[in-house]
């Protein structure tokens, strides 16, 4: 009978310890993963976590995507197979998939029409990626300011 009664009071005990210490140290058993109570909301803020990384990964490769088409514009342009006005149109085309990228560019580039905005953008491109040749970048920039003008 005496084992019996152990039996039921040493588990009795045990939850009482814990709860003891729930009630004491809330944090302590979050933070040990003591905290049974919450798996459901920290299974479901781990779905959410996983939905949006999923969706921070679609864009970044959006992003990585436009970059890299945007470069490749720009060095069309560098090497004189391109002019301002086409790559103006490609830009500005990229630059409308994201409705942000258009709002951050007419920030980042001011001008009275959106069109004159992205031939600033593509401008401020072939400078940043001629700036190791000071001349050369000096040379396409002017001749661009030109192009610009001229299509304004």
């Amino acid at each position: 009978m005496r084992n019996r009664l152990r039996a039921l009071l040493a588990p009795l005990a045990v939850m009482l310890a814990y709860g003891s210490f729930v009630a004491a140290c809330p944090m302590w058993t979050e933070e040990i993963g003591l905290d049974v109570w919450n798996y459901y909301e920290c299974d479901r803020a781990l779905e959410q976590n996983r939905r949006e990384m999923a969706r921070m990964e679609v864009t970044s490769t959006q992003i990585g995507r436009r970059l890299v088409m945007k470069l490749l514009i720009t060095r069309e342009v560098i090497d004189g197979r391109m002019k301002l006005a086409d790559a103006t149109e490609q830009f500005h085309a990229l630059n409308l998939q994201e409705p942000e990228v258009m709002t951050q560019t007419r920030i980042s580039f001011p001008a009275t029409t959106d069109r004159d905005s992205v031939a600033r953008q593509v401008i401020s491109f072939v400078k940043a990626a001629t700036r190791d040749n000071p001349s050369r970048s000096h040379d396409i920039s002017c001749q661009l300011e030109m192009e610009r003008h001229a299509i304004n």
